[in-house]
């Protein structure tokens, strides 16, 4: 009876081994993200408290040291829907990547599925589309999509923000111009269908390259977008880090997932300990 026992217990070492390495590596990797994502910000302001309804609203703003490095501008959503199920399910990769779908993939749109429930009746060449057409692209997520736009005037007038350049994800269908309501190629388009993680949605609008000398800005907003009432949105200015936009949230949950595998282990162990039955001597 002693090999089952040996084997038993060499297996049990081999299992902690195995999630000691990956509770370090998430660990490891997690302190990592967190150390490289960028926590400092130029400027914030809760811009939906102060524009009410369809406006043009101006925010102004004092920088005292120059920054030299880009900067980006992102908006932010608090405690958005993006993780929901509904949410993040509604939407097919294979129409975006450029396949047209047929009413049984369009399911699972629903229920924004034709145009009509997308509320569009023009392709993004302005040609007209038939309303009971699907969707191209379909579902909540492309229909909820961040309509508020920026622009930033300093001393020397107004700055050019880049909004292109950052993602390349999907592709046009054949006929795409007569027949999708959006550019699939339309890059603030596809930052908004990437999906995010965190209870609030950041994304990135554009960036600033040439940086911000010190002085006195305006911020002008076309607040247009409404999804949700009483939504909050947020601008913000940060230096921007390329590909670290969601990486907060990815860190923490690194950590987390580091602290917690050993912890679940443990238990794991304790209760299969509890409940062994020791072998009856032959």
């Amino acid at each position: 009876m002693l090999m089952p026992y040996l084997s038993q217990r060499t297996t049990s070492w081999i299992n902690f081994c195995m999630v000691a390495l990956l509770s370090v590596f998430c660990l490891g990797n997690g302190v990592y993200v967190l150390t490289q994502t960028p926590t400092q910000t130029i400027y914030t302001a809760f811009y939906s408290q102060l524009c009410v309804g369809n406006q043009t609203c101006n925010l102004q703003f004092n920088i005292i040291n120059a920054v030299t490095q880009p900067v980006a501008i992102y908006y932010v959503l608090p405690n958005f829907v993006h993780n929901t199920k509904d949410y993040a399910s509604s939407k097919m990769l294979i129409q975006l990547n450029g396949t047209p779908i047929d009413s049984n993939d369009a399911s699972h749109c629903s229920p924004y599925i034709t145009n009509a429930d997308m509320g569009v009746s023009y392709s993004w060449n302005n040609s007209l589309i038939n309303t009971g057409d699907i969707a191209s692209p379909c579902g909540l997520q492309a229909k909820v999509m961040f309509t508020d736009s920026f622009s930033l005037v300093g001393s020397n007038g107004t700055l050019s923000i880049r909004r292109s350049g950052f993602i390349n994800r999907f592709n046009r269908e054949p006929y795409s111009a007569q027949r999708q309501w959006i550019d699939p190629l339309n890059e603030p388009f596809e930052l908004w269908m990437h999906n995010s993680i965190g209870s609030d949605l950041r994304k990135l609008y554009g960036t600033i390259d040439q940086g911000l000398p010190a002085g006195l800005y305006n911020l002008s907003i076309s607040n247009t977008y409404s999804y949700q009432a009483g939504q909050q949105k947020l601008v913000q200015l940060a230096p921007y880090q390329p590909g670290l936009e969601n990486c907060f949230s990815l860190g923490v949950l690194l950590v987390a997932s580091g602290c917690a595998l050993p912890l679940a282990f443990a238990v794991h162990a304790y209760l299969t300990r509890a409940n062994r039955i020791s072998p009856t001597p032959s």
